[in-house]
């Protein structure tokens, strides 16, 4: 089975994901324990759009190898779950991108959480990460943006002031902040301090 699990992988890495997929799914038939295998197998139905048969990958190497559960099997988890339109799997979607502890993934947390009007739950996702992030990061922007955003649906203008002024002070000390997510809580500050 060894065997057949490295031509998998060298399938893989020429790009030959037919054939990987071959291998694999007779890997995993000869040697139905042996966790790496359904890690691919993961990895290949996701990229080819096959995302209940990903799910059932990754969940098969999560039992056969817990401690394997890392990031990249709960990010994974996450957007099997975010593609499934049979049923509302909201809970599943947050309890994995959470556990992802990933940036990207609590921007597609946060964006769920502001199509369904849940702004408390957008600050939740989106406050820790905004604590670490440094000011030169590409993300500072969008991050402090939809904060304010989300403090404004709240109700709490207060608060949305405060984190628009933190941002532009950074403009005013260091460098001007620029790109979509500037301009937007530019506009925004200005709308607040218009209605003063």
């Amino acid at each position: 089975f060894e065997i057949q699990f490295v031509q998998g992988w060298f399938n893989l890495l020429v790009n030959d994901t037919t054939e990987a997929r071959k291998y694999f799914e007779c890997t995993a038939r000869v040697a139905p324990y042996f966790p790496p295998t359904y890690r691919y197998l993961a990895q290949y139905y996701f990229v080819n759009h096959d995302y209940a048969g990903a799910e059932r990958a990754i969940r098969r190497y999560g039992e056969l190898y817990p401690r394997g559960i890392d990031s990249d099997y709960h990010l994974m988890l996450g957007h099997c779950a975010l593609r499934d339109t049979s049923r509302d799997r909201l809970g599943e979607i947050s309890e994995h991108f959470r556990a992802s502890k990933g940036l990207e993934a609590s921007f597609k947390l946060a964006d769920i959480f502001f199509g369904r009007q849940m702004p408390d739950s957008v600050l939740t996702v989106l406050r820790p990460h905004r604590e670490k992030m440094q000011k030169k990061n590409k993300d500072h922007n969008r991050i402090n943006y939809l904060i304010a955003v989300a403090e404004l649906a709240t109700g709490d203008t207060l608060a949305a002031r405060a984190v628009l002024d933190t941002l532009f002070m950074v403009e005013w000390a260091r460098f001007r902040l620029e790109g979509p997510y500037a301009d937007s809580a530019r506009k925004l500050q200005s709308q607040l301090n218009g209605s003063r």
